[in-house]
């Protein structure tokens, strides 16, 4: 319903605005366009956010509208039809701007000739030839209205039958099927990771000590003739490692880090030395 009445609303709000934008010379039209393209940019959270602040009572708009109208918007079905027009406001006059610059300005100049107002004008020649304008603009304001989530959830909440709309609506039944529901996705996600206990949102875990690493002593002396643009060199490493013991391998650009690791794997000979594991050659 909500997606329905935006989309009517703003069809009747959104065609003399974009009409106004397409045909104005004022040097305030881009900033009028801008204005009207600020949803686009903005996340719905801060829409809705801004949206709550200016229709609660502490400010001027909120207090006139909620004393001398009696119209209190936050939390209503009235608050979160206005949020979504702000909302999907770009989506209805974009494309309707855009197809009234695309028409033909003789059929204007030709409808004033015969005598036809603006309104007939408009009514009888102009919107006949925009038709998929028309078209665009609905399924695009229907579609994001539809889908909104942010700005709704800001300024009615989630009460149902009052606010509760189909995105909502959609994600409260998503929450509560049990495959995805977020506590058992984190009792899944910290099993075997010392995971105590949950409690409401919050992971208590306990240290786990990790068992000593035990492995052979490796032990390896290799030597490897390199040719490098510098010259010919020797490559001529010494090492012994304990069980559990890291050890970094840094050097500048051809110093024979990666010939060193292909002879540790077996992949290139080396020109003499050993490798022994464990004593063992």
């Amino acid at each position: 319903m909500t997606a329905s009445c935006t989309t009517v609303l703003l069809l009747l709000v959104g065609m003399p605005l974009a009409y106004a934008l397409a045909h104005s010379r004022s040097r305030l039209r881009p900033l009028a366009e801008a204005v009207v393209s600020l949803p686009l940019v903005l996340p719905p959270t801060v829409i809705g956010f801004y949206l709550l602040l200016a229709f609660s009572d502490s400010t001027a708009l909120g207090r006139f509208l909620i004393e001398k109208l009696g119209l209190s918007l936050n939390f209503t079905f009235p608050g979160i039809l206005v949020g979504s027009l702000v909302y999907s406001l770009p989506f209805m006059v974009q494309p309707l701007q855009a197809g009234f610059q695309q028409l033909p300005r003789s059929l204007t100049e030709a409808a004033y000739t015969l005598g036809k107002s603006r309104l007939t004008t408009l009514w009888r020649v102009l919107l006949p030839n925009m038709k998929p304008a028309l078209l665009n603009g609905a399924v695009l304001t229907f579609a994001h209205t539809l889908g909104e989530f942010g700005v709704v959830l800001m300024i009615g909440g989630n009460l149902p039958g009052r606010t509760r709309v189909a995105s909502i609506a959609i994600y409260d039944e998503v929450q509560s099927l049990p495959a995805i529901r977020p506590s058992q996705c984190l009792r899944r996600h910290a099993a075997g990771r010392g995971l105590r206990h949950l409690s409401g949102a919050v992971l208590v875990f306990e240290e786990r000590r990790r068992p000593p690493l035990l492995g052979p002593v490796i032990d390896f002396h290799l030597t490897k003739a390199l040719h490098t643009a510098a010259g010919p060199r020797t490559l001529d490493v010494a090492l012994t490692l304990a069980p559990g013991e890291l050890v970094a391998l840094s050097g500048p650009s051809g110093a024979g880090k990666t010939t060193l690791l292909r002879m540790l794997a077996g992949l290139t000979r080396p020109d003499g030395g050993f490798l022994r594991v464990a004593g063992q050659p």
